[in-house]
């Protein structure tokens, strides 16, 4: 029934109004991200999986939006690319310390271009939540979002690095 329902909605319903233009973005115009393995300063043997964790989450969660495209970097350090691979666009580190009752995040946006830092953010992540898997799983929704929702960060910087791509051709 529900098949039916909606395959008239689709069939006999169009949509109205005008849509924000959306420009095209081919995959090779598309920014690069790359997630690079987070300096992990915790000291808690329970907490050694959690550095490594946050940083597959973001990938995860990056991963979802279109207008750029995510890398995990297996370095620790910022090397040479290799033959096969373009160079980033953007780095994303991140660093987490031992506070004591939290752990605190502190993530970083490079334009690997300049070096200039694009986006920064603090975060701190109270371990001694019964909800600690839950609220971290939320924070890296948060972030997510803050970074590449159409009013973030990397939007922004896509579109502005696509117009200078563009212009330049």
């Amino acid at each position: 029934l529900l098949g039916i329902i909606l395959t008239d909605f689709v069939t006999h319903h169009q949509m109205t109004g005008n849509a924000p233009a959306v420009p095209d973005i081919e995959p090779v115009d598309a920014p690069l991200i790359e997630v690079r393995p987070f300096r992990d300063f915790i000291q808690r043997s329970d907490l050694s999986y959690l550095a490594e964790g946050v940083r597959l989450q973001l990938i995860s969660d990056l991963s979802h939006f279109s207008i750029f495209r995510v890398r995990q970097s297996l370095e620790r350090t910022s090397g040479t690319t290799p033959l096969d691979q373009r160079p980033s666009d953007y780095s994303l580190r991140g660093t987490l310390v031992d506070l004591g009752e939290d752990i605190r995040l502190t993530l970083l946006l490079i334009d690997e271009r300049d070096g200039q830092v694009v986006w920064s953010s603090l975060r701190d992540i109270d371990i001694s939540s019964p909800e600690l898997s839950a609220n971290i799983v939320d924070m890296v929704h948060s972030i997510s979002a803050q970074l590449a929702l159409p009013s973030g960060v990397l939007q922004a910087e896509a579109l502005r690095k696509i117009d200078a791509r563009r212009s330049q051709q």
